[in-house]
C-alpha cells in the first residue's frame, strides 16, 4: 500500500493491459485489480469496500473528474488513483424491470435498501511502476 516499505513485484505486462480493462492478480496473498488508463497503470485491492465483491469484474471509466472503478455487485464507485469511495452502493432496484414479477421487484428493492445500510469503506491502493513492459506493484 502507498507509503509502506516493501518489495516491487512484477504483476503483469503493460502490453497485456488493454485500456479500460481490469486484470485480477493474486500475489503474496494479496488480491489486486490492475488496470491501465491512457498508458498509465494503477492497482487497487480487488475487494470492494462495501461487500467484498471482486472489483476486477467491475468497470473502469475515465471521466472529467478522474478514473472511476465501479463494483459489479452494488455499484459502489471508487477513485481509481486513490481508492477513495466516491459513491454507492446503489440505493434502489434497477428501473428496467418491466418483465419482472412484483415479487422479484419487491425482493430487489428490499435487497437494495438493506445493502445501502452497509457502510462502504475506501479500498487500499498500491504504488505501481512500469519497467520496460513489466508492471510492478509495491507490496
Amino acid at each position: 500500500m502507498s507509503g509502506t516499505a516493501g518489495t516491487w513485484v512484477p504483476v503483469a505486462k503493460a502490453s497485456e493491459l488493454a485500456s479500460g480493462a481490469i486484470k485480477r492478480v493474486e500475489i503474496s496473498g494479496q488480491e489486486l485489480a490492475i488496470f491501465a488508463v491512457a498508458g498509465k497503470c494503477y492497482a487497487l485491492t480487488d475487494r470492494c469496500g462495501h461487500m467484498s465483491a471482486p472489483l476486477s469484474r467491475g468497470t473502469i471509466a475515465a471521466t472529467p473528474a478522474g478514473i472511476v472503478v465501479t463494483c459489479p455487485l452494488h455499484g459502489s464507485r471508487y477513485d481509481g488513483t486513490t481508492g477513495k469511495n466516491l459513491s454507492g452502493p446503489v440505493k434502489e432496484a434497477p428501473p428496467d424491470l418491466d418483465q419482472a414479477t412484483d415479487r422479484l421487484r419487491r425482493f430487489l428493492a428490499r435487497t437494495a435498501e438493506l445493502s445501502a445500510a452497509i457502510r462502504t469503506h475506501d479500498v487500499p491502493r498500491f504504488d505501481v511502476r512500469t519497467v520496460g513492459d513489466d508492471v510492478q506493484v509495491l507490496l
